[in-house]
């Protein structure tokens, strides 16, 4: 016998601006919102850290994945045009510790 079951949709009802996990991050901006072609990320640290800057689709979908070394202060393009309209997640690692955003790609 198979069993179907039924999802209903689901309404989202709040977005988390963001979550800082990273000790030593003072500063980080995202730029614009929303993004059309190019999104700028904006990181100020206390001590230099390597960076991986990764964009993730509502499916969960590594979109992006950037390593910058010896990061103090920077900006950083990271190309959207290729991506489709909708909301992503932004992630930051940096020694072993994240911090997110949500951010929005509209064409």
């Amino acid at each position: 016998q198979t069993i179907y079951y039924e999802l209903a949709p689901v309404k989202l009802v709040g977005i988390i601006n963001g979550v800082d996990e990273i000790a030593d991050l003072k500063n980080l901006n995202v730029l614009p919102v929303p993004a059309t072609d190019f999104l700028q990320v904006a990181l100020e640290f206390d001590n230099t850290k390597d960076v991986r800057i990764q964009l993730f689709n509502n499916l969960g979908q590594e979109v992006v994945n950037e390593v910058h070394n010896n990061v103090l202060n920077g900006v950083f393009d990271i190309e959207v045009a290729n991506l489709q309209s909708g909301m992503y997640q932004l992630r930051i690692l940096a020694d072993g510790e994240i911090a997110t955003r949500s951010v929005v790609v509209q064409k």
